[in-house]
């Protein structure tokens, strides 16, 4: 018996395979790549993920990079600015510079309660503001309590009176 005849495309004439226009293949082509592209907030997370990572070991310049390129995505990425602030501190010219823009910081109304936290630990452990210190974990208690719990916010703020 033979098989099934399958109807031979020639896609260097037709430009057709699967009854698919060359322009349709190449629309799905490129739609499935931006599927799997990961989306903006997904590429900003994983940029202050890695800034994170090199301040943690210790390379303040590449720390920067990474949050810098992260603005691109969020230009007024709140977790973005910590970082770049952070990794700014490392330059002792900088110091006034970067106490003031974190106090500026402080005071934008969109900070969630774990970037206050990192607001509050930064001012604390490097900038010695413990007054914004107290602030920020006032704030963090405010908006997310259990959060507050979690960290010892209480403890801490008793210690900072």
């Amino acid at each position: 018996m033979r098989n099934a005849a399958v109807p031979a495309t020639n896609t260097a004439t037709t430009g057709q395979t699967n009854g698919q226009t060359t322009g349709q293949a190449t629309g799905q082509a490129q739609a499935t790549a931006k599927k799997n592209e990961p989306s903006a907030d997904e590429q900003y997370g994983v940029l202050i993920a890695r800034g994170v990572m090199a301040l943690n070991n210790g390379q303040p310049k590449q720390a920067e990079e990474f949050f810098v390129k992260a603005r691109k995505f969020k230009p007024h990425g709140i977790d973005a600015a910590i970082g770049q602030l952070r990794a700014a501190w490392t330059n002792t010219a900088m110091r006034g510079r970067v106490s003031k823009d974190m106090r500026k910081l402080a005071t934008r109304k969109d900070v969630t309660a774990r970037q206050a936290w990192d607001i509050a630990m930064f001012a604390h452990t490097k900038m010695g503001d413990d007054d914004l210190a107290r602030k920020m974990i006032t704030r963090v208690q405010k908006l997310d309590p259990a959060f507050a719990k979690r960290t010892g916010a209480s403890a801490l703020l008793k210690q900072l009176k």
